[in-house]
């Protein structure tokens, strides 16, 4: 009896001991996972910390931006207004004839952006310390990239395009799109408001004087761009075959004798010259029998509509809206 009981007792204790023996190895199983993942987050951890690495191709090469820079300087104010349309604003700019307020936006549209005057020298970038620049002029590449990493956007041929780089080197593609879709939005409403006011067949043209030159626009430039290609009006004749620009005589003009005319005057607010020119113009029989003056449907355009960019394009728009529709 004493023998059977003892035999019990042994397989007894032998259950327990291999019974441990199994939780101990369930139970290790069981860290090594939460070793594991320990691992993998620190790792994930650092590797959020590290700045991160892009590179842009542009018009001068390859430039390697590392992290989000955020001292970032323009050199021309139209790159200012590609940044402000994706809703960026530069830490600091040139300036548009000794001014960033810049006469199509609000004054504060680049309230605190330091001013580098018209034409940036070397210096005052090295002293503002930049993180990134972007300028338009590829001959001062190797220059400027001596001071901080260096984008070159040169003007495109399609003025969106020029948003879509920006965007890139921002990374802000997807906000430069957004920016194109709503302004393909405004141009579908400005059509239908316009046609409530203008007759069917009736012809556009933009016309701009400088000094003892007259030139007149093609429909894929600038201020024209809006009329023709944006708006769908209907050019005077003549002007479909023009590729961008063509300078014209005063007495060519009754060739196009356009019922709508508007009218830009020389490079800036302050050129007299052209002022002067214009009222010649104006006191000739030539001008006083264009339909479009008869009819008093001449337009003075401001000399910022002149530029393909994002801001411009669409205070430009709404200056044509404002003039057809007598919108004030």
């Amino acid at each position: 009896m004493y023998k059977i009981n003892s035999d019990r007792s042994s397989g007894s204790r032998l259950s327990v001991i291999l019974s441990l023996l199994l939780l101990l190895i369930l139970l290790s199983g069981c860290t090594s996972p939460k070793e594991d993942n320990s691992v993998d987050s620190i790792k994930e951890a650092a590797s959020a910390n590290t700045p991160q690495q892009r590179v842009i191709e542009h018009a001068a090469g390859q430039t390697t931006i590392v992290g989000k820079p955020e001292k970032i300087v323009v050199l021309d104010y139209r790159l200012a207004d590609q940044m402000l349309a994706l809703g960026i604003k530069p830490y600091a700019s040139t300036t548009y004839i000794g001014s960033l307020e810049l006469p199509y936006l609000d004054n504060d549209a680049l309230s605190g952006v330091i001013p580098l005057g018209d034409s940036a020298n070397l210096e005052a970038l090295v002293e503002i310390e930049p993180d990134l620049i972007i300028s338009r002029d590829s001959k001062i590449n190797d220059d400027l990239s001596k001071i901080a990493p260096t984008v070159i956007l040169e003007n495109s041929d399609d003025w969106r395009t020029g948003l879509i780089k920006m965007g890139v080197v921002l990374q802000k593609e997807e906000e430069a799109q957004q920016w194109i879709e709503q302004y393909e939005q405004k141009l579908d409403e400005a059509r239908k408001l316009i046609a409530a006011h203008v007759k069917p067949g009736e012809t556009f043209m933009y016309l701009r004087i400088q000094p003892k030159i007259i030139r007149l626009y093609g429909p894929n430039h600038g201020f024209a761009e809006i009329l023709f290609s944006g708006l769908k009006l209907t050019p005077a004749p003549g002007i479909e075959s023009i590729s961008k620009a063509e300078q014209i005589s005063l007495e060519s003009l009754p060739s196009f004798n356009t019922d709508h005319l508007f009218l830009e005057v020389g490079n800036s607010e302050e050129d007299l010259e052209a002022q002067t020119d214009l009222e010649m113009y104006a006191a000739t029989s030539v001008w006083k029998n264009l339909t479009a003056v008869k009819a008093g449907q001449v337009y003075s355009v401001p000399h910022w509509t002149i530029s393909d960019y994002p801001l411009i394009k669409e205070n430009s728009l709404n200056l044509i809206v404002n003039e057809l529709t007598n919108v004030e």
